[in-house]
């Protein structure tokens, strides 16, 4: 089970919500397609069969577990009443530290992490060039994601041109920190 997860309601912190937990803010129940470390419940003989641990990095281990559950016949449920709250530093060089950090872990997760991983096999065939991919892969899945929940948001036209630009910007460092994963390079370290 995934539950909900929300930061601080500014519109950095919206941008945030959008590009790392754009698909837990959904108001209805549904089937869930991947999990987060936080805010997520396992069966104890799943997560026995298969223990974790976010350290040294997260978006991997978690995203590796969803999709073995998945392949092992497991549904996932979403589920917006369980919401946790979670903590975000406000300021334009973390939003792109967390990006770069991100970037990183979703192409070593792709590169090293589970085959039922989802677009393990696109990920590795792009070889070099799957950094170039992230950028313009990212920035569609968090435009759409806007799109879907500018009400929930409660977004105005200011507030959304404000985030699209942030988002871009943020794609890019997405791409880079795919090229330092792809350059041999250790996990960036986040600044909070």
């Amino acid at each position: 089970v995934q539950g909900a997860v929300w930061v601080e309601e500014t519109w950095q912190g919206k941008a945030f919500m959008i590009t790392s937990f754009g698909r837990l803010q959904a108001r209805e129940e549904q089937e869930a397609g991947t999990l987060t470390g936080n805010n997520s419940a396992y069966w104890r003989s799943s997560f026995l069969a298969s223990p974790f641990s976010e350290d040294p990095v997260f978006h991997g281990p978690e995203v590796e577990m969803a999709a073995s559950l998945k392949a092992a016949g497991k549904l996932l449920r979403y589920v917006p009443d369980v919401r946790v709250q979670h903590f975000y530093e406000e300021g334009f060089g973390n939003f792109m530290d967390f990006g770069r950090y991100w970037g990183w872990c979703f192409l070593n997760a792709r590169r090293s992490g589970d085959t039922a991983l989802p677009y393990r096999g696109l990920f590795n065939a792009l070889g070099p060039f799957a950094p170039l991919a992230m950028l313009p892969a990212k920035l569609t899945i968090d435009v759409i994601r806007l799109v879907q929940r500018w009400n929930d948001y409660r977004l105005n036209l200011r507030q959304g041109v404000a985030i699209v630009a942030l988002l871009s910007v943020n794609a890019f460092a997405v791409s880079y920190g795919g090229l330092l994963r792809v350059l041999g390079k250790n996990v960036p370290e986040p600044l909070y």
